[in-house]
């Protein structure tokens, strides 16, 4: 007990390091949603047979990487009305990227010339009705845009569902130098002190063998 206390003490005083891992769920630029479970009504393709852009619709959320160890984002998207062929795709990219996507029409072209941070695509022609995804070299561009744009034409909206986290890893303490460890530490040194003590005080005793010798005569 007085080395297990000893050690403990020894780790608080040292004030080793570990890392844990965070997760949270992304928010949603302008009101701080969270994006868990999120519906997002993604017009049919033939909405977009006069005006390209008006086949996209996205959603703006907020990253930040600042001095986030490991910092990663991944999610998940899936149809919310059990279409076994909901035909979806969605691209990910800057604050930027929209504006030279509008620009141009989101054309090929423009598309070809956009970075696109993650992709996702649902088609249940080949069993993928949900599609998990992550984004890639993630920066500091602080809000991003999470375009849809369903590939049937339908009469009505597709509710697709979205699940976006961001990960990343902090640095802890082993051992925080709290009352309570510290309470700890001293209890379970002062009772190992005792048991030495008492160790010291009652000696074992040691029992003699006596040998019986008979004369021979």
């Amino acid at each position: 007990m007085l080395l297990c206390s000893l050690i403990t003490g020894l780790i608080i005083v040292a004030d080793l390091k570990i890392f844990q891992r965070v997760e949270s769920y992304a928010k949603i630029a302008e009101n701080d949603e969270e994006v868990v479970d999120m519906i997002v009504p993604v017009p049919p393709w033939n909405a977009s047979e006069e005006i390209p852009a008006r086949g996209w619709v996205g959603i703006n959320v907020t990253l930040d990487p600042t001095g986030k160890v490991g910092y990663e984002v991944k999610g998940l998207i899936l149809p919310d009305d059990g279409d076994l062929n909901p035909k979806t795709v969605m691209r990910v990219v800057n604050e930027t990227g929209l504006i030279y996507l509008v620009w141009d029409g989101f054309d090929e072209y423009a598309w070809n010339n956009t970075k696109i941070y993650a992709a996702a695509y649902l088609d249940g022609s080949v069993n993928r009705l949900h599609d998990y995804f992550e984004l890639v070299d993630v920066d500091y561009s602080s809000k991003y845009v999470f375009l849809f744009r369903g590939l049937k034409n339908e009469t009505q909206d597709r509710p697709i569902l979205i699940n976006l986290k961001e990960a990343w890893y902090e640095e802890n303490c082993l051992l925080q130098p709290t009352l309570l460890n510290l309470g700890i530490v001293a209890i379970t040194a002062g009772l190992g002190f005792i048991f030495i003590m008492k160790s010291f005080q009652h000696p074992k005793k040691h029992r003699f063998v006596k040998l019986h010798y008979s004369n021979q005569t």
